[in-house]
């Protein structure tokens, strides 16, 4: 979609938001953020995740069906993580399934500048297999805040393609 498309798709959002035109989300459907301003109290990354798995538990306990986390989980390694792990594994055994983010770096840190190198920047990097399924973060919602379309990247014949 060109770049005026997706202005006039936004713009067209909008308005149906700000006329009072466009439809409730549905209630099985919940967005819970969590900020720095939630973990600001937490002082380790171990007890960051354990209440991140707590969160997991507990939506999953509320009836989710499909827990997405738009959040990368680099820091620490197992042990530090094992409480996210074992809630993602609890949870998937009661039928709910987990989505971790994935993000797309074009260009890491140690890339040589216009080389073709780019790297998914994944959760738990300690771990041989990636965790899936996985989809990409930091998308960006239409207009009237709902997620619609994002940019997809993928590799083929050696070329990045969007």
């Amino acid at each position: 979609m060109g770049r005026w498309d997706s202005a006039c798709l936004d713009l067209a959002f909008e308005l149906r938001l700000r006329f009072g035109l466009a439809e409730p989300m549905p209630r099985e459907i919940l967005l819970l953020e969590v900020d720095d301003n939630d973990l600001i109290g937490l002082a380790t990354v171990a007890s960051e995740y354990e209440a991140i798995a707590r969160a997991i538990r507990q939506a999953s306990e509320l009836g989710a069906r499909v827990i997405a986390i738009d959040a990368l989980f680099q820091r620490g390694g197992l042990a530090e993580s094992q409480p996210i792990l074992d809630a993602i594994e609890d949870t998937r055994r009661n039928g709910t399934t987990i989505v971790l983010a994935e993000v797309w770096d074009p260009y890491p840190a140690d890339a040589v500048p216009d080389s073709r190198h780019s790297e998914f920047v994944r959760s738990f990097p300690f771990r041989e297999e990636p965790y899936r399924p996985a989809g990409l973060a930091n998308a960006n919602p239409d207009g009237d805040g709902v997620f619609r379309r994002y940019q997809l990247v993928w590799i083929a014949d050696d070329e990045t393609r969007s």
